[in-house]
This record gives C-alpha cells, sequence and structure tokens, in this order.
C-alpha cells in the first residue's frame, strides 16, 4: 500500500506500507514547487522494488492546489508503466 501525502509546505511524503512496516520517503519542494522528476523516479523505484502494490492513496492537504495534485497524479500513472 502507497500513500502520498502531500503538504504545500513540505512536499510530497511517500509512506509504503508493506507486511506490517513501513517506509517512509520525502520529496521535498525546489523552491515553491513540487519536485515532480524526483517524484517520479521515487516512485519507479518503489514500483521495481514492490510489483505486487498496485493502490496509490492520495492525501493532500486542503490548501494544495488542484493542478498540482493532478500533475502528481499523472507522475503516478506514467511510473506504472516502468
Amino acid at each position: 500500500h502507497i500513500t502520498l501525502e502531500v503538504d504545500k509546505k513540505a512536499g510530497i511524503k511517500i509512506v509504503v506500507s508493506n507486511q506490517g512496516q513501513e517506509k517512509v520517503d520525502v520529496i521535498a519542494k525546489v523552491g515553491d514547487q513540487f519536485d515532480y522528476t524526483s517524484l517520479y523516479s521515487k516512485l519507479v523505484e518503489i514500483k521495481q522494488a514492490h510489483p505486487e502494490i498496485f493502490k496509490i492513496d492520495l492525501s493532500p492537504e486542503s490548501d494544495v492546489a488542484y493542478k498540482d495534485l493532478v500533475k502528481i497524479m499523472d507522475q503516478a500513472r506514467k511510473s506504472r508503466s516502468n
């Protein structure tokens, strides 16, 4: 199970829950922008390590812009095919 916790200030926290254990990675913002390139790379790495995980939950803070959520979802979709 993968959860992307999106915070307008801190960036994106990726929580991977597998067999009772959690691994957390944080993709910090670059300036005032989310780092979509690093997010994509990390999601590909997670997918390769855990090919059995198909579901990603998106958990944004209320002040995250819709356009940013769409870009984050696009990166998650792209990572599925690698």
